[in-house]
């Protein structure tokens, strides 16, 4: 996210907010960027809504958002090819996921691959992926077990703000916590492929062995 370039000045800071789907955010998480510090450029990658409502919904909150913030907001509708996705993740200050739900928590790592940040929801895979070295989880309580908006979502929307803000006020932090996500990510590749490494072994040496290990690939 990031403010409103100038003519004169450095470059304003760019942080990428890549719910993915309408499925996985709420709208409602659109209220957090009017709590968002001045000289910032919010990038919104959020395409492919559920429904036609939920997409007249993100819209508007869309707008809205924009209507509340000085600071400039990109909202990028459609999918993007993972060359572009790439150089969003690497170009940005800080990687934001406000979902409501997330199993497994990809998204996170690809940010993380690209030694970026991640301020995100505590909710399912990215509590698995997300720690205090390589970001900042956010806490976040459903409405139900059947509703996953937020319980309080004006209280979701400043602590996420809050969060954003804190970080990009420790630029040293910031960095650490880049290199961190990034050594993150590696020790997760290595550890894969060692698995693989060790479960084509088996298999070579003792054929017919019930295949028992996971792959479980990132």
């Amino acid at each position: 996210m990031a403010s409103i370039p100038k003519n004169t000045g450095p470059p304003p800071t760019r942080l990428s907010w890549r719910p993915i789907t309408s499925g996985r955010i709420s709208p409602l998480s659109c209220q957090a960027i009017k709590y968002l510090k001045p000289g910032l450029q919010v990038v919104l990658c959020a395409g492919g809504p559920d429904t036609a409502d939920l997409g007249k919904e993100m819209a508007a909150r869309v707008e809205q958002a924009r209507a509340d913030t000085e600071n400039e907001l990109i909202w990028i509708e459609k999918f993007l090819p993972p060359e572009q996705i790439v150089a969003l993740y690497s170009q940005a200050a800080l990687f934001v996921c406000p979902s409501v739900y997330e199993p497994f928590g990809i998204i996170n790592l690809e940010a993380m691959a690209c030694g970026t940040p991640v301020v995100a929801s505590a909710v399912g895979g990215i509590k698995e992926v997300v720690d205090a070295e390589t970001g900042v989880l956010v806490p976040f309580a459903p409405q139900s077990r059947t509703n996953p908006e937020p319980q309080d979502p004006e209280r979701f929307a400043r602590d996420l703000a809050a969060a954003i803000n804190r970080l990009l006020q420790d630029p040293e932090k910031l960095q650490t916590m880049g290199l961190k996500a990034r050594q993150r990510v590696e020790q997760e590749s290595i550890a894969q492929q060692t698995l693989d490494f060790y479960r084509e072994l088996t298999i070579t040496s003792y054929p017919g062995y019930p295949d028992t290990l996971t792959r479980g690939r990132i």
